[in-house]
């Protein structure tokens, strides 16, 4: 039987990837001792909000290049704005 005396490298891994990933993708919204201290099941809820908000994000920019109506912004309908102050 083998004593416990610490976490595994391979688990502090993990662990460091999981900090800076949240910390740099999050875009400066947590900081390295908020994700430290933050229970596992938030830090990993946050990790898996976050890695969706960029893939919906990298979509809609792969839409817009695609010349994709769906996602393209769409401009107002304001036809002959000078008129309105030349008055």
């Amino acid at each position: 039987m083998s004593p416990f005396f610490g976490l595994t490298p391979e688990y502090k891994l993990g662990l460091h990837r999981e900090l800076f990933s949240l910390c740099y993708y999050s875009e400066g919204a947590f900081t390295w001792s908020e994700t430290y201290s933050m229970p596992i099941h938030l830090r990993r809820f946050y990790i898996k909000e976050t890695s969706e908000a960029i893939e919906r994000q990298n979509k809609q920019y792969e839409d817009a290049s695609k010349g994709n109506s769906s996602s393209a912004v769409h401009q107002p309908n304001v036809q002959n704005v000078g008129s309105l102050y030349s008055k």
